[in-house]
């Protein structure tokens, strides 16, 4: 019986069989991944920033307002209002981003 030391093998032939053994290891790995359909989890959930801090109301003269709130991550802020108490004449307004430099808060200057 010949000892391990015995059994010598090329630089060539070592690099091409680990390479083969490698392949055939990724290949075992990648393929049934590849093979099986994808499917979407069951509950997707997303969720619109939440304003835990309310929203803000200030500077109301004439036909003006200030509105600010405080978002819980980065949001776009958007208002909508209206001068009638129906609310039929509704119009919204696309205000800044809430982002973390600014702690979150954003707010619209709303005149007319």
């Amino acid at each position: 019986m010949s000892s391990f030391k015995d059994q010598r093998i090329s630089r060539r032939d070592f690099i091409r069989r680990a390479l083969s053994t490698g392949g055939a290891v990724a290949g075992s790995v990648a393929l049934p991944g590849m093979l099986m359909p994808r499917r979407a989890p069951a509950v997707v959930k997303a969720s619109r920033p939440m304003l835990p801090y309310g929203v803000g109301s200030g500077d109301v003269v004439g036909d003006r307002a200030m509105i600010w709130s405080r978002s819980d991550r980065p949001a776009r802020m958007m208002v909508e209002y209206a001068t009638t108490k129906s609310f039929r004449d509704a119009r919204r307004v696309v205000g800044p981003a809430a982002l973390a430099d600014t702690d979150f808060t954003a707010r619209v200057d709303l005149s007319g």
